[in-house]
């Protein structure tokens, strides 16, 4: 077909949405301030986090998650916002995970519960 539409602020019932896997990461939304809500599988594994939230925006989105009391090891839905880079991202232990600190980083991002 030549045309196609899209329903513009429909409010669909939890029910009935899918909720999309996280992506691994937030590269592809640097300082955008996009938010996405998505979901995280089982935890199986810890993948690297650089900072204490906000988080670098190469840190696993799902271990974050973890990391900031969001989700547990079953996993769960996220709400995740890209930001801007800061100079400094502060290590910290939480919840059985350990992030790493790191400089300067020119993207981030936070991690909060589902709404």
């Amino acid at each position: 077909y030549r045309a196609s539409f899209i329903f513009d602020d429909v409010e669909i019932p939890k029910a009935y949405r899918l909720e999309l896997a996280c992506p691994r990461n937030m590269t592809g939304y640097r300082g955008s301030g996009k938010t996405l809500k998505c979901f995280c599988g089982q935890i199986k594994g810890f993948s690297t986090v650089y900072g204490s939230g906000p988080y670098t925006d190469d840190s696993s989105v799902c271990s974050a998650a973890v990391h900031a009391g969001v989700i547990g090891l079953d996993g769960g839905g996220v709400k995740v916002t890209a930001g801007s880079g800061l100079k400094k991202y502060p290590a910290t232990r939480r919840n059985d995970v350990l992030s790493k600190k790191w400089e300067s980083w020119p993207g981030s991002f936070v991690v909060a519960e589902m709404d």
